[in-house]
Parts: C-alpha cells; sequence; structure tokens
C-alpha cells in the first residue's frame, strides 16, 4: 500500500466513523426521550467540608440542568 492509497484508506475510514458516530446519537436522542435531569442521589451538603453545598446546588441543579435542557431541544 502507498501512501496515496493509505491517506485514502483513513479519509474513508474517518468519514465511516463519524456516519457512525452520528446514527448512533440520533437513536440514542430518540430512545432516551423525553430528558430530564435525573435527581441528584445524595443532598447537597453530603460532600462537605470538600464540596459546600451552595457549589453542589449551582453543579448541578443550574450547570448539569442547562446541559440536558440544551440536548434536549436538539434532539
Amino acid at each position: 500500500m502507498n501512501r496515496r492509497q493509505s491517506l485514502l484508506f483513513l479519509a474513508g475510514a474517518s468519514a465511516a466513523a463519524a456516519n457512525t458516530s452520528l446514527l448512533g446519537a440520533a437513536a440514542l436522542a430518540q430512545a432516551t426521550e423525553p430528558f430530564k435531569l435525573p435527581p441528584l442521589g445524595y443532598s447537597n451538603n453530603a460532600l462537605e467540608p470538600h464540596i459546600d453545598a451552595t457549589t453542589m446546588m449551582i453543579h448541578h441543579d443550574r450547570h448539569h440542568a442547562a446541559y440536558v435542557n440544551a440536548y434536549a431541544t436538539l434532539a
């Protein structure tokens, strides 16, 4: 296999991988509708004194919720 054939092979393989991942994401989005923020599973102050309750509340209830809501609007 020469350099040109190798480059063509790699270009085709990367295009196929991109197509597969896009199709997989679409199938996953359809399978898990509707998107909802899962509960944290423990209280916000459970990790104190290492992570305070306010930081956990901001991260889960606002930051993580924004990602879940944004993904729900894309699907």
